[in-house]
């Protein structure tokens, strides 16, 4: 059983809308919407968990109300961090025998290939990430004022969502982080204690991540030209 995790609890104080940025509109739908559309659709996902901060609640329950999915499987009020969404909407899986895709709804324009790629990966590896190599100029500094050095990017990848896991490994990670709130994704609590290796898929440069409010033109414009190639 395939259970997918939409951690949409983030209220986007980066994004300067006078709205929630899972709500903000592009292309005829939400950014919540694109994504649950995207996931609801493919016959690689059984079920879907949709984690939700508490004050965008009655958001999320006007689009449930007026779009049809068939996979909703629960709806999970957020914590304060993303590590604490993630937490909690794996928690609400009731199954010992499963796999889990942890998806972030700031990217909403994740492919039906993505999910078959991470699906058929997770047959033969217990954590499996999409990554795009990266191809700009990256460097470090021990100031935040001069540059330091100029980073190899030979093999250096970004990582994209849905990060996805056996789900005996990813609570396992849960179990040994405990109150540790230093992660900022999944992959990185599987590392650090050493659960399995973190297997590398193919990634997406339209499955960018909506951050900014230039980032919904961007996005309307990869909207459009994907379904011009359909």
């Amino acid at each position: 059983m395939n259970y997918a995790v939409i951690l949409a609890g983030g209220i986007g104080t980066r994004f300067s809308y006078t709205q929630p940025k899972q709500f903000v509109r592009f292309a005829g739908r939400t950014l919540i919407g694109h994504v649950l559309h995207t996931f609801d659709k493919s016959m690689y996902i059984n079920k879907i968990i949709i984690v939700i901060a508490p004050e965008c609640k009655d958001f999320l329950d006007n689009i449930l109300l007026n779009e049809h999915f068939n996979k909703i499987y629960k709806v999970v009020i957020g914590g304060k961090s993303r590590q604490e969404s993630s937490r909690l909407g794996i928690a609400a899986i009731d199954e010992q025998n499963a796999n889990v895709f942890i998806h972030d709804v700031s990217r909403p324009l994740v492919s039906q290939k993505i999910i078959e790629r991470c699906a058929l990966n997770l047959k033969m590896h217990k954590a499996v990430v999409p990554v795009v190599p990266a191809t700009d100029t990256l460097i470090q500094t021990d100031d935040n004022k001069s540059v330091l050095s100029v980073v190899d990017r030979k093999h250096i990848y970004q990582t994209q969502t849905p990060q996805c896991f056996s789900l005996d490994v990813i609570k396992r990670a849960f179990e040994l982080s405990g109150q540790d709130v230093g992660f900022t994704d999944e992959c990185s609590m599987i590392l650090k204690h050493k659960l399995c290796e973190v297997h590398m898929i193919q990634g997406d440069r339209t499955n960018i991540k909506v951050t900014f409010p230039e980032d919904i033109y961007v996005a309307n414009a990869l909207y459009n030209m994907n379904a011009r190639q359909r």
